[in-house]
Parts: C-alpha cells; sequence; structure tokens
C-alpha cells in the first residue's frame, strides 16, 4: 500500500468529501500509475475554509481511501489523528509527501519515505512572517519556522529515499543533504491543453495594432502573490499610453485594494472572481501576455499553464522566476516589489519587433516539453521503483 500526505484541507461531512478539483485530478493519475492502494492524509477543513476550485465527491465512490486529520494552528495532529496516521503509515510499503510527523514516523517503520517539498527555508520565513499581525509575532513565526526547519524537515530530507523538489529553490536547498533528487514543475497543463501552434500564430497575426495587448493575471488575491502589484502595473502601463488592458481571475484579501485601481481604468483594467481551471484556460488563449508580480519565490504552477496558452511572462525576479526564465527564456524579470519596472519591461517587449511573438513560441514550446504528463510520470515511475524494492 501507498500513503500520500497532502496539506490539501479537505471536508468530509455525511459521506461526501469537499476538496480542491486540481488535487482529485492529480489522484486520478496516481491511481491510474500507481501498483498499488492509495491511501491520501489530508488536514480536515476549518469552519470558513475555503478552496479556490472546489468539487464534492462520494467517499464511498472514490478510487482510492483518504484519512482526514484534525490539526491546530501549527499542522499538529490531536492523538486520535496521529495514532490513526501511525498505523496507516506502518501498515504501508512506501510513504510519500511531508508533514504531520509522517517522515519520522516512516523512520521508526523503516519504510521508505518519499519527501515531497515545495519550498525553501528563506521562503517558508517570509510565508511565516506574512501571516503576522504585529512585528514581534512575525519574528516569533520566523523563529519557529527556522526550528521546525532545523528539527523535522532536515532530517526528513537527510534520511528520505529521494525527495521530489516541485521547483528550483527547493532543489538547490536539498542539495546538501540528499543527492537523490528529482526536480520536476507542477502545473495542470496536459499535452492536450497546451496552446497549438496554428492556435498561437492566428492569435499572434490578430495583433496588429488595432486591438489592444490583452494582459492577465490569476491566481490568489494576496501580497505574496503580488496580485495588487500586477494591477498597479497594468494602471501605470496605461498612464503610458500603452494599447493595454487587463483581466484577473481569483479571490483573496487584496480583492478591494485591486477593484479601486482599476475603477480608474475606464474599463480597461477588470478584475473578476475565481472561475474554474477549465474556464481559466480557455481565457488564457485568448490573452497575449502574463503579469506575475511574485513576490515569494513559490513553485506556482500559474507558471506553466500561463506558458501553455503562449503566454509570456512578465514577473518579478524571485528564485523560481529567474531560474525558469533564464532556462525558458519565455519572458522578463523585472525587480520585485516595483510594478513602474513591470510596465517598463511590457513597455520594452511591445516596443520591439517580434519579441512578443518569439516569446510566446517559446512559452508555447517550454510548456509542451514539460507538460503535465511527462513530469507526472517521472513523478509516478520513481514511486513505482521504491515500491518494487519494497
Amino acid at each position: 500500500m501507498l500513503t500520500i500526505v497532502h496539506n490539501n484541507p479537505v471536508s468530509l461531512q455525511g459521506g461526501v468529501m469537499r476538496v480542491d478539483r486540481k488535487f482529485h485530478d492529480g489522484m486520478l493519475n496516481y491511481v491510474s500509475h500507481i501498483r498499488a492502494p492509495i491511501t491520501t492524509v489530508h488536514p480536515l477543513a476549518r469552519p470558513g475554509e475555503s478552496v479556490m476550485d472546489p468539487v464534492e465527491l462520494r467517499v464511498d465512490e472514490l478510487p482510492y481511501q483518504v484519512l482526514g486529520l484534525r490539526v491546530d494552528h501549527r499542522s499538529v495532529p490531536d492523538e486520535a489523528s496521529q495514532n490513526a496516521l501511525h498505523g496507516l503509515i506502518q501498515a504501508s510499503q512506501v510513504v510519500v509527501g511531508y508533514g504531520y510527523g509522517s517522515s519520522k514516523m516512516a523512520l521508526a517503520h523503516r519504510k521508505r519515505m518519499i519527501v515531497c517539498l515545495e519550498y525553501d527555508l528563506q521562503t517558508q520565513l517570509i510565508v511565516s512572517r506574512s501571516w503576522a499581525k504585529t512585528p514581534w509575532r512575525g519574528w516569533v513565526n520566523m523563529a519557529s519556522c527556522y526550528r521546525d526547519w532545523r528539527r523535522d524537515m532536515v532530517p526528513a530530507m537527510r534520511h528520505a529515499w529521494e525527495v521530489h523538489c516541485n521547483g528550483f529553490p527547493i532543489y538547490h536547498a536539498a542539495a546538501p543533504f540528499n543527492a537523490k533528487r528529482l526536480l520536476y514543475f507542477d502545473s495542470r497543463m496536459a499535452g492536450p491543453m497546451v496552446m497549438s501552434p496554428e492556435s498561437l500564430e492566428a492569435r499572434l497575426q490578430s495583433l496588429d495594432g488595432a486591438r489592444p495587448v490583452r494582459m492577465m493575471f490569476s491566481g490568489r488575491y494576496e501580497r505574496m502573490k503580488g496580485a495588487l502589484d500586477a494591477v498597479q502595473a497594468a494602471a501605470a502601463c496605461l498612464e503610458r499610453g500603452l494599447n493595454v488592458e487587463m483581466d484577473t481571475y481569483g479571490q483573496g484579501s487584496q480583492a478591494a485594494a485591486m477593484r479601486a485601481v482599476a475603477a480608474q481604468s475606464n474599463g480597461r483594467i477588470r478584475v473578476h472572481d475565481a472561475i474554474p481551471f477549465p474556464d481559466l484556460v480557455k481565457k488564457t488563449h485568448a490573452a497575449d501576455l502574463f503579469l506575475c508580480c511574485h513576490i515569494q519565490s513559490d513553485p506556482s504552477c500559474t507558471y506553466l499553464e500561463s506558458m501553455g496558452a503562449g503566454l509570456p511572462i512578465v514577473g518579478y525576479a524571485n528564485r523560481m522566476w529567474t531560474s525558469m526564465a533564464e532556462l525558458s527564456r519565455a519572458g522578463v524579470v523585472t525587480p520585485v516589489n516595483t510594478p513602474g519596472a513591470v510596465a517598463d519591461a511590457v513597455q520594452a517587449m511591445l516596443g520591439t519587433p517580434t519579441a512578443l511573438a518569439d516569446a510566446s513560441r517559446r512559452a508555447r514550446q517550454f510548456a509542451s516539453e514539460h507538460a503535465f504528463e511527462t513530469e507526472f510520470r517521472r513523478r509516478t515511475d520513481a514511486i513505482n521503483a521504491a515500491l518494487e524494492l519494497a
């Protein structure tokens, strides 16, 4: 049996599971490729906790088992949940994921552990400080984060059978602790969803100067995702007299501030609520350019999902986008916390003949080479290899 530990919150009521659609779609792929029964482990959602793209499913109809954990604000399971997780890991051959003490339990029972990580220490420190309401609490959060990294995550990496690293920052950070690492790029962009070369060329041909260049942003409307910065960058483009427009799709605490900026744009900037992923894909295929002002160096699926629609990215110089931009040559890197610099980069790109078109073609090609099936199969092949050895 394979146990997969997730941080996706689930709601389990009346035999129905409510969870993020991306998680369930991914699990269906696991079931199709993994040669063992699968049980997934999740924190139970707290009252009022929202899911951006939810799906409701009957538990008794799922092709995998689900264990929900009651956890506190620090993601520590209560005693009953710890006992349930302990028994599950004891019965498993391989454990994949990280969190809730799973790596220590796997080590204690001599189980093969494939640790899956996204955030390196620097990103975790930034995120933990952003949650604080006072500077003092920010320092306390960062101290706790550093302690957990040294006490829990470093030993987990050292003793893991393999470390699967979602993105460049954690891939580089894990190097001193484990030589057996797998770098992958997480996204929902399956091969058939990648824009065809013919459709991309038709879109590029329509950019004759008469219609506005369609910019967009999607994701959580939060400070760390730079949602407000992206809207401010679009407003700065309009102030420069650029023939552009902007649509955003998401939800979060910055929505009101974003709409206040959009209200001054004469309808050129539009801030929308979150929409289901299939609808979002259609929107990206109709756009021309993606503004990604992520402050944190997170391995956001936004990058590949935008490139899959042939969208070049103008984004902040976080460590993830800096490395990906160098590898893909599908966009521009600008200083962090400077919406004006994003507008400068957009102006330079639109003012250079073929720059937007060339970057669009490279974006589509990079996404095609790193489509979901390719990245996912590399990971499941590694899991199956561990299961066979176990």
